[in-house]
């Protein structure tokens, strides 16, 4: 298995290239809650990367706050949270708000033994997946959702992206195909 920093390093390139893929992003109609620094874990800002092969469609700084309780996490935004079902033995470890100029990310990761997979919303981000035949398309309830392998050091990590009329939604990590789509499929889609 791929170290945990290194598979969250691996899954949010891949994340950050599929949205440069599409090369749509809209803006954030409302800003979250400041978070308390009794709540925040960590508070990182992330500069632009220089080179537009690996940015998000924003040229602003990301500011990204970690948390290591779920609760401190849902207090310091006023967006709801994802609640998913997740396989049993998994629970939470970290979550993360990444607030950005023109996006906004509630990160979720979740950990069994050595195996891991994480939740995303993301606001303000687009992907034609039509264009992309790395994805496969798969019923997510009664939508369609994206998935897609990707293979590193000998490792595969899943992605499964469900786009929703406000938000996208990412599952991914060391989860089967079948596995994704349980965990898509009891997010609320909105």
């Amino acid at each position: 298995m791929l170290t945990h920093n290194v598979r969250t390093l691996l899954i949010a390139v891949t994340i950050g290239s599929l949205i440069v893929l599409s090369g749509v992003a809209a803006g954030v109609a409302d800003s979250p809650a400041a978070p308390t620094t009794d709540d925040a874990v960590e508070t990182v800002v992330e500069p632009a990367p220089s080179s537009n092969h690996d940015r998000a469609p924003s040229a602003a700084e990301s500011n990204r706050t970690t948390y290591d309780s779920l609760s401190a996490l849902r207090n310091a935004t006023n967006r709801s949270v994802p609640s998913p079902d997740v396989p049993d033995g998994y629970n939470f470890t970290v979550g993360h708000l990444v607030d950005g100029d023109d996006h906004y990310s509630i990160i979720l990761e979740y950990a069994a033994d050595d195996e891991t997979f994480t939740v995303a919303k993301r606001f303000g981000v687009e992907t034609d997946y039509d264009d992309n035949d790395r994805f496969e398309a798969v019923e997510v309830g009664d939508h369609t959702g994206y998935y897609a392998e990707f293979e590193y050091g000998g490792t595969s990590t899943s992605l499964l992206s469900l786009e929703c009329a406000n938000a996208t939604y990412s599952v991914s990590g060391d989860l089967t195909k079948d596995g994704s789509i349980d965990v898509a499929e009891s997010l609320t889609c909105e």
